[in-house]
């Protein structure tokens, strides 16, 4: 599912490269939204730009 980087939690998991990345922290400012992987690889989005998450239940 396609949703803004500002309603990522860490009950969700990213999209990347056709594998779902699991989230270990994120920082949110009204400027950009930061993400830490569970592999300690950090991004930066736009709070506006638009994301590929699954919601996984913990």
């Amino acid at each position: 599912m396609v949703i803004p980087a500002r309603q990522l939690t860490l009950n969700h998991q990213l999209r990347q490269f056709g594998a779902l990345v699991k989230l270990a922290m994120i920082r949110t400012t009204p400027q950009s939204v930061e993400v830490w992987t569970m592999s300690g690889s950090r991004i930066r989005f736009h709070p506006s730009q638009h994301v590929d998450a699954q919601w996984v239940a913990c």
